[in-house]
């Protein structure tokens, strides 16, 4: 007859990490919510419940880390959640019902991609609860937060991973990095131009906020504010939803009106709407002549980037996968470090985001 063990935190907590395969000391050394196991809980749940909401998901984490994990989880859960899609591991999909939008997480097929370094990122979620990788070469993962590597002496990885079940994508697709426009000026015209051919609007549109061009593109949270009296221009542009996420736009108001607006992204699902909008943000910010900007600095001989506005999904994902998030400093909205340089990461701030570089001192 079987009997029935109990377990201390402690030891319930290793029992997890043995059934997420993760490094036997894990659990102990750095807690059920440190960001490598918090997305190993995740990447497993999903595998059963996806597709599902992002609620749901998140809700069904926080439902099994209870009692494991110290005082309220939910917003680590979520902001995890959110760099498993930014990574993708997870897909966030669009569904249309009855006139309603709403989005929906899938599970990405279990898959690789290769770096130009030459490392090799495993991405995807193998259903119900399955492992990645057979047992003789689920050591040679290493975790770094929401990203894993694979790591194999072999001369031919790919042929391995192959082997395995996984599928190669493309970096170029795995990036998804927009097609460079040769200046701000550029990349504003085709915004412009759409939103000169929109209708002029004749009702109220409820609940605007502005992203103020004069305020220090340094103090993002701070650049939001409803239209004034005295306001006449072009601007991204946020209003209410009644159902789901606000919308974000591009607006041309006059003496504090809307005149005109157009809804972001502006070919549907094209690109993510914040991507385009912040995209579009930094285009005017540096055409105004307060480019966007970037810190470099040193911290334990590391190269260490600040950024203050927020990246498009697909620069994040650039610098998630080749540095880590630190400690953010002096103002900054995120900061990454990186082990060997950020040469490339710099020229896609540069080339792409018009953003200029700041001092660290």
């Amino acid at each position: 007859m079987s009997s029935i063990t109990t377990l201390d935190r402690n030891e319930a907590q290793q029992a997890a990490v043995r059934a997420l395969e993760m490094p036997p000391d894990a659990g102990e050394q750095v807690g059920m919510t440190a960001s490598d196991v918090l997305a190993a809980s995740i990447r497993r749940a999903a595998g059963f419940l996806c597709p599902c909401p992002p609620r749901t998901l998140r809700e069904e984490v926080e439902r099994v880390l209870e009692g494991l994990v110290d005082g309220d989880a939910a917003d680590k859960i979520g902001d995890m959640i959110q760099q498993l899609i930014l990574v993708g591991d997870l897909l966030d999909l669009p569904v249309e019902e009855n006139g309603r939008s709403h989005r929906m997480l899938h599970a990405a097929p279990p898959s690789f991609v290769v770096r130009e370094d030459e490392q090799h990122v495993l991405l995807g979620i193998p259903s119900d609860g399955q492992s990645m990788l057979s047992k003789s070469y689920r050591g040679q993962i290493e975790r770094r937060g929401g990203v894993r590597f694979f790591h194999e002496d072999s001369e031919d990885v790919r042929k391995v991973l192959t082997q395995q079940g996984l599928t190669e994508v493309s970096s170029k697709k795995w990036l998804r990095l927009p097609n460079p426009k040769p200046s701000p000026s550029g990349y504003i015209a085709d915004f412009d131009q759409e939103l000169g051919q929109a209708d002029e609007v004749t009702a109220e549109v409820s609940g605007l906020k502005i992203l103020d061009t004069s305020k220090s593109p340094q103090f993002y949270d701070g650049r939001w504010r409803e239209p004034k009296e005295q306001d006449s221009g072009r601007y991204v542009a946020r209003r209410t939803r009644r159902f789901g996420a606000n919308f974000w736009c591009y607006v041309e108001i006059k003496k504090g009106e809307v005149y005109r607006l157009i809804d972001l992204p502006r070919l549907p699902h094209s690109e993510k709407p914040r991507d385009e909008a912040w995209r579009l943000q930094a285009a005017i910010d540096a055409r105004h002549g307060s480019p966007q900007v970037y810190r470099i600095r040193s911290e334990n001989g590391r190269t260490v980037i600040d950024v203050f506005s927020p990246l498009p999904s697909w620069a994040e994902r650039r610098f998630r996968v080749v540095a880590e998030t630190t400690r953010r400093e002096k103002g900054a909205l995120l900061s990454y470090w990186f082990e060997d340089g950020a040469s490339s990461e710099i020229e896609l701030l540069e080339q792409y985001l018009w953003l200029e570089t700041q001092s660290s001192t």
